[in-house]
Order: C-alpha cells, then structure tokens, then sequence
C-alpha cells in the first residue's frame, strides 16, 4: 500500500510515520522506482506502536521490544508504576490548589512555604519539582559544532600570524620552524582576538559561520574583560592550551558536559545561543575552511621567496641570498687555504668572513675555498652572475658541489624577476632540475633569464648513494673538477 493508504488506515499523519522509518522502528519494501511499499505488517506494526505511544512508552522502550531486548509486561508494569506516581503527584497539586482557593490567599499576601510543606509533608506524592527543573533557558549543546567554530578561529589566527611573518621578511624563520611558530602563536593571537570579536559583534568568524551568538545573559554585548575571561576559560579548561594528551582530556570532559547540557566553566556569566543550524552554514564553514589552508600555503610559498623582487640591485640579491639561506637552512660554509671561514654574501658581493673561533668548517663538497663570484650590472640594478671553482690534482670524493648554491641563487635572482610572491613553473622546474644535478651540464630559461651550468671531470669514477650523485678518484690517475655556473638576464 502507498503512503497514503497507511496514513488513512492507521490514522496517522506522514510526518509521524517518516519518524518511526528513520528511528528505525519501521523498515516498507521500495519498489524499483524508489517508492515505498507498506505491507500489512508495516500496518499492523504502526498500529502498536501508535497504541504503545499513547500510554506514554517510549521511542527507546518500544525499539527494545521490537528487538526482544524487553518483556511487553515489564514495560507495561514499570509505565503503570510512572502513571500511579504522576497521578499521585497530580492529587497532591489539587489538593494544594483547593486549599489556597479555600484560604482566600492573594498574590500579595501569598506565603508560599506551607504549601511547600504539604507537598513534601506527602510522603505517597513527591515534590514536582520537574516544572521547576525545566524553567531554564535551554543551553546550547552541539557540542561538534562548537568545536568547529573554534577551529575555524583558530586556523584563521594561524593565518594572520603567518602572514605577519611574511610581511616581516621571515623574522629570521626557517622552514622547519614556521609550522612550529605560528601554531605556538595561533594561541596568543586567539586570546587577544576572540575577546575583541565577542565584544563589538557577540560572535567570531567562525562561531558567525556556524550560527553561534554570545551575549551576557541579558541580550547584550560582553564587555572585553568578561569576553576575555570566557575565552581564557575556555582555552584553560576547554582544550588544556592546546598541551598534547591533556588537550584531549579536557576536550572529552567539555564534550561530555556539553552534551548534558551542563553549564561549563567559562560560561558562567555568558550565554551561548544558536540562531539555526540551516545546512548552508555548514557547506560556508567548509568553504572558510578550505579558503584559510589554501591561504596558509599560499604564504609560505610565499616566505620562500626572495623579499626582493623586480629589477634588484647586487646588495638586494646578496640580502636575498642570505634570507633564503637561512630560511631553507642551508648552511653554506666554507674555508680556504689560509684558514680563513666565510658564510653568506656581504652586501658587495664577495663572500662574508667570519670571525676565527678555532672552528675547523668542512664543506660537504672538500672543495675548500669560496667560489669566486662575479656580478654584471646596468643602471645599478643587476643583470647576471657569474660563478666558478676548480680543483686539480685533489682525490678528494664529491657529492654534488655548489648545488645549494645554484638553488640560493636562482632563487635570489632569477625567481626575483617574476616579481610575483609565489614561484613560477618555469623557475619550479628548474629547481627541481638543480635538485636533481648529477654532474652533467644544463641549460634552461627562467622568468627571462638564461641560467646554464658547465661541469668537467676526469679521474674521477661517477656513482650514485640513494639519491645523491658521488664522483670518486680513481686510484693512480690524476684529478681535474671545474664548475661554472651563470645566469644571465635576457629580457
């Protein structure tokens, strides 16, 4: 039978019986056409269940019959117990209605304890304090949808603080620990701005997305040190300041109190409301979300580009060499015959010394001294760079020579010329060439700029370690390494 042949045969309405399919009481045959199929059991099964509702068994209770998981006659017994105590508890009201009608007593002069009394003094008829329980304003639960709220916050603090540390220049970050950093800043900058939020608007972004407004209990505004005791409760005892293990234990305890409607700590002198859980808040907060991760890459793409870009003169490539160095944590050391250790440029373009600390630097190549490095410029601004080293006679083995310093210089100079703050594919790839070096010459272009790279050898034995290309001497033959590399502007 269709739908609504069992709604006149049972005499309930659609809505009633969709209820009872999706709390699984009730399971129709579909057709092919997708159309339900109601049998005569279905309607037998709707008309116990109609009968059993209306004594007042629960949802719960008659799912644990239809399972054999309870006695039909239990459940009718324990119900009957509920009816005789809630009837009893209805006596006592009227009792204590018809003896205030009978004493005349008016709103003015009503003392209310002994009537209180005679209801406690009944010993057959509790207090019916339910009423009383149930005259709160229902708190917000949703426990998950809180949670997102604040994480959408949260990721959105990560954000600002990386984009901050992009606008500085890197602040001296390296890529390892730019994660690391903003994550421990994330916490501070959340502080400081959900207190903000929660005054001037009632909501933070992401707490707007998902429908959830805070007000002071009386409809308005929280004040900034009431807004920010709420949010340094909640992150305390919320989320345990983010402290791994203990995060998830306070999470655990918030989402069990939540979802008992319990008031939790932080929201003694605040109110959380939900303005409507349409579905549409949930695809925006996706959305939100999936904006911010793809804006988080974006910056630091971004950090690992030169903070000089366009037309850079041989100080702002060698600044550039530098930051990026330090950045990608390329440690690029090197030490010449005469002892003397140097790392990074100066901002003349000759290699910085350092101060002697007795420290003996090994660079990973053996090749001991700098390369030599020679500039080419126009008008004050840089149009090319030119690199070299040689080694005769040495028998020292080689793991890839000055592939770093190729990498530090294209970046420096030719990703510099794009002018946009995210890499280009052209520049993309030839990294990835560079990364791959194995002793061979190459050629490429860049963003305008002719980048080329010519390696010789002999006495040596070529050989690869995992990923790493390794020239090594030949016993009793002599050794000749020459490395020059250039870019050149060409545009």
């Amino acid at each position: 039978m269709t739908i609504k042949e069992i709604e006149s045969r049972s005499g309930m309405v659609r809505a009633n019986i969709r209820f009872y399919e999706a709390e699984g009481l009730l399971c129709p045959r579909r057709e092919a056409n997708g159309y339900r199929n109601y049998s005569q059991d279905d309607l037998e099964l709707l008309l116990r269940i109609k009968l059993l509702r209306t004594p007042g068994l629960s949802v719960e209770e008659i799912r644990a019959l239809g399972r054999g998981e309870a006695a039909l006659p239990d459940a009718l017994d324990e119900r009957l117990a509920q009816l005789e105590r809630e009837q009893a508890a209805a006596e006592r009201s009227r009792q204590v209605c018809r003896t205030m009608r009978a004493d005349g007593v008016q709103w003015e002069n009503l003392d209310a304890r002994p009537y209180l009394d005679a209801y406690i003094a009944s010993p057959s008829a509790p207090v019916p304090a339910r009423a009383v329980r149930e005259d709160v304003t229902p708190r917000v639960r949703s426990p998950w949808r809180r949670f997102f709220a604040r994480g959408l916050d949260l990721t959105l603090c990560q954000l600002l603080c990386s984009a901050l540390f992009c606008l500085a220049g890197n602040s001296g970050l390296t890529q390892d620990t730019w994660g690391t950093a903003t994550a421990l800043l994330a916490l501070p900058a959340l502080l400081v701005l959900e207190p903000l939020f929660l005054s001037l608007l009632g909501a933070t972004p992401g707490k707007l997305i998902l429908g959830l407004e805070v007000t002071d209990g009386e409809g308005g505004r929280l004040s900034y040190p009431a807004a920010l005791r709420r949010t340094w409760g909640a992150l305390l005892y919320g989320c345990g300041l983010t402290v791994p293990l203990v995060d998830l234990y306070c999470l655990w305890k918030s989402y069990r109190a939540c979802g008992e409607g319990e008031t939790l700590p932080w929201e003694e002198d605040s109110e959380l409301t939900l303005r409507d859980e349409k579905p549409w808040r949930s695809v925006a907060a996706g959305l939100f979300w999936a904006a911010q991760v793809g804006l988080f890459v974006l910056t630091i793409s971004a950090a690992g580009m030169p903070p000089h870009r366009g037309a850079v003169t041989v100080a702002e490539f060698c600044d550039n060499y530098n930051r990026l160095s330090a950045y990608y944590g390329v440690d690029i050391t090197y030490q010449d015959g005469d002892g003397v250790n140097y790392r990074g440029l100066d901002s003349d373009g000759s290699w910085s010394a350092l101060s002697g600390d007795g420290t003996v630097y090994v660079y990973m190549s053996e090749l001991c001294a700098p390369p030599e490095l020679q500039f080419s410029e126009s008008e004050g601004a840089m149009t090319g760079l030119y690199l070299s080293a040689a080694l005769e006679g040495g028998g020292e083995m080689l793991f890839e020579p000055y592939r770093n310093e190729m990498q530090m210089a294209v970046l420096s100079f030719a990703a510099a010329q794009g002018g946009s703050p995210v890499r280009g594919e052209q520049v993309q790839a030839l990294l990835e060439q560079i990364e791959g070096y194995d002793f061979q010459s190459f050629e490429a272009q860049a963003n305008g700029v002719t980048v080329t790279c010519q390696v010789d050898y002999s006495g040596y034995e070529l050989w690869y370690t995992g990923d790493a290309a390794v020239l090594s001497p030949r016993e009793g033959e002599d050794t000749h390494f020459s490395f020059q590399f250039s870019m050149t502007q060409t545009e």
